[in-house]
């Protein structure tokens, strides 16, 4: 099957079987980035009772539901799944209120990127 570039959405294929699974977890996907935030983002472990809808930032070294799956978003959505972050995605983190930019490799504060770019210019 093929995806969409950005979020990995699968696409809808003709005769597909099932096709509102593969659209509702689209939509699903979409809902979680759209603004996107997080609960928190010093969690190794997934919290005991997640509500549906729940967004974390996995915290290097995940364990459990989240092994395997640093810097990524984990989204409750009657289960754990992952999006990937794209360089220039920016995220607020609830508990902290602070803004997080993805620079391709890592999450940083959106203060110390924009300082790093005033610095260059």
């Amino acid at each position: 099957m093929t995806t969409t570039t950005q979020l990995a959405l699968t696409h809808l294929v003709e005769g597909q079987t099932s096709a509102e699974l593969t659209l509702n977890d689209s939509i699903n996907k979409l809902d979680a980035v759209i603004h996107l935030s997080v609960k928190d983002r010093d969690l190794t472990a997934p919290p005991g009772s997640p509500t549906e809808g729940d967004r974390y930032l996995v915290k290097a070294t995940g364990t459990g539901d989240w092994a395997s799956q640093d810097g990524n978003v984990a989204v409750y959505l009657t289960g754990w799944s992952f999006l990937t972050p794209k360089e220039g995605w920016t995220i607020w983190v609830d508990d902290e209120d602070v803004s997080l930019r993805y620079t391709g490799s890592a999450w940083q504060h959106l203060r110390t990127v924009q300082d790093s770019v005033t610095a260059s210019v």
